[in-house]
């Protein structure tokens, strides 16, 4: 029993290694085939001045639109400027105040904005939203470095409507006491969060 099973593993080697053998011819004239295409293969060099910019073209006319300015009796100027085909207005008051005139009291424009956004004219900011969504619309107020905006975007067949509720977020804000504690919360912990991040640091 052992000679046999030593014959039959002998026989197996044998198998195996004509099997590589003839396998190997095939394996080297491929390697070798290879090898010929990539010698024939021409490396293509880029022509002309890289450096040298392409020629501008000619300029393309561009077709601005109307804008119109008024005053309001206020002393407010107001600016209108169509644009596009989509039925939709958006409207922006921009006030010139923001970040830079905090005096120190760091987080006082975006404490001011936070309050503003919690609703107006009575209405809390739930109530404000959904009347604003039936409108397909959307308000907010901002705080930047010397502004704060208040915008408002949402279909132009509600315009009218829109422009009244953008009123009511500036003029009559609810500036609850009872929001307070919990805006000022909300904004010492973005101071904090801020002043871990080296951008928002070097912008200071």
């Amino acid at each position: 029993d052992r000679a046999a099973r030593g014959r039959i593993r002998r026989h197996r080697n044998r198998r195996g290694t004509t099997a590589m053998i003839r396998r190997l011819p095939y394996t080297v004239a491929g390697l070798a085939l290879l090898a010929g295409l990539g010698a024939a293969a021409p490396v293509r060099a880029a022509t002309g001045d890289l450096a040298t910019a392409p020629a501008i073209g000619p300029r393309k006319p561009i077709a601005l639109p109307a804008i119109r300015t008024l005053t309001l009796d206020n002393g407010l100027k107001v600016t209108f400027v169509p644009f596009g085909t989509v039925p939709k207005v958006n409207a922006t008051l921009v006030l010139r105040s923001g970040v830079l005139d905090e005096d120190g009291q760091q987080g006082l424009a975006g404490l001011a904005v936070a309050l503003m956004n919690e609703g107006h004219a009575g209405l809390d900011a739930a109530e404000v939203s959904r009347r604003a969504a039936d409108m397909g619309a959307s308000l907010g107020l901002s705080a930047g470095r010397e502004t704060i905006s208040a915008s408002i975007d949402g279909l132009s067949a509600h315009g009218p409507a829109l422009v009244a509720m953008l009123a009511g977020a500036v003029r009559s804000p609810n500036l609850l006491e009872s929001d307070l504690p919990r805006l000022k919360a909300d904004t010492k912990r973005g101071i904090a969060v801020a002043l871990s991040q080296p951008q928002a640091v070097a912008s200071l």
